[in-house]
């Protein structure tokens, strides 16, 4: 099938206003929309912030104790609690995630409906940019609100609404395993003859890591190990440049530590790795070059800094090595690529999107890995 033109696409790279964070629902005309809904950007209504608000605003339905699950695990016992037996905490896992699915649903309902109430509030897009929304066939969800139980439910609600509003539907896929997605993606860019390549998924939230196994040439596994909190990545006010750049110091750093000592960790307990190391990144990436927020601040320091970071790692392993700095929206993309006509949507501490391309050199991935 022949791929739609994609205008948020320039030299196979996102362009800077792909974001569906910055999408505004403002109305849609003859349908009911929630009113909680009204007039909110994309990042209100899907953000793993908010829902960890409203999981603890009904924790006591949920029989969950705060004080001994961290905040970036709340999610993780929603998904849970849509199983419980007990009537009670299944009824309110259950409301959380309608409003979640109905949140998502006028997102994609906006997109595909391309209502002119809600073009004037997006004027970084033009017709062409709603265009393609409309064209768009399938979508795939993934990311850490996606897991098992709470995508079926968002999908669910997705299709309900859209049935109400007799609008043709996307079609929606959910990843087999949504939260590895970027490192499935990021792994795919290892070399030729490689056979245990390190990745990670350096996220606003959490850094997730592990070693992609290839097996007769595919990709047949991703080894997980524990996950650690990011660090120095807040979207807060600096007072001037020059306290920026200490910060982005501080998450050089830290990036640097956590890439040397999982390596050390890994060749500890495996055999060979490749001296290539994949790290999807929740920043966008331009030639290279950081800029946005969150790791974004990386851009203050260096035009090659990726290429200070391998060398510095290098010298603290003892090996040199080479890593490959991925946008996280486009190593999720990578995990599909060839899927044609499609989105991938991932959800986590925002909503992230990569496009699926087709692209020479990467890696086979078996199939029960997506």
């Amino acid at each position: 099938m022949q791929q739609i033109n994609n205008p948020f696409l320039e030299n196979m790279r996102p362009t800077d206003n792909t974001s569906l964070n910055r999408l505004r629902v403002i109305d849609i005309p003859d349908i009911p929309v929630d009113p909680e809904v009204k007039g909110k950007r994309g990042l209100r209504l899907m953000s793993a912030d908010n829902l960890i608000k409203e999981i603890k605003k009904e924790s006591k339905y949920l029989d969950l104790d705060l004080e001994s699950i961290a905040d970036v695990k709340l999610p993780v016992y929603l998904n849970k609690a849509l199983e419980s037996e007990e009537l009670k905490v299944r009824l309110t896992a259950e409301n959380i995630a309608r409003r979640l699915g109905r949140n998502l649903a006028f997102i994609l309902l906006t997109l595909k409906r391309g209502d002119q109430v809600n073009k004037d509030a997006r004027p970084d897009w033009g017709d062409e940019h709603w265009d393609y929304w409309q064209q768009v066939e399938n979508i795939i969800f993934a990311g850490g609100l996606c897991n098992s139980i709470l995508g079926q439910r968002l999908k669910y609600y997705i299709d309900k609404i859209f049935r109400e509003a007799e609008t043709p539907q996307y079609n929606i896929k959910i990843a087999e395993n949504p939260s590895l997605i970027p490192m499935i993606g990021a792994a795919r860019h290892a070399p030729e003859k490689c056979s245990r390549l390190l990745v990670f998924d350096f996220g606003q939230t959490l850094i997730k890591r592990g070693l992609a196994v290839f097996k007769e040439e595919k990709l047949k596994e991703i080894i997980q190990f524990n996950s650690l909190e990011s660090e120095h990545v807040g979207e807060i006010e600096f007072k001037n440049k020059s306290e920026e750049k200490m910060e982005a110091v501080k998450l050089k750093n830290h990036i640097i530590k956590i890439i040397s000592e999982t390596w050390k960790e890994i060749e500890s307990e495996y055999k060979n790795p490749c001296s290539n190391i994949s790290v999807s990144i929740a920043n966008d990436l331009i030639d290279d070059k950081f800029f946005g927020g969150g790791y974004g601040k990386l851009g203050l320091l260096s035009d090659n800094l990726q290429e200070e970071i391998e060398a510095e790692v290098s010298s603290l392993i003892d090996r040199e090595i080479e890593i490959s700095f991925i946008h996280d929206g486009t190593a999720a993309a990578d995990a599909y690529a060839e899927t044609d006509n499609s989105v991938m949507l991932s959800f986590g501490t925002a909503i992230g999107v990569g496009f699926p391309i087709e692209k020479p050199g990467l890696r086979s991935v078996s199939a029960d890995l997506l």
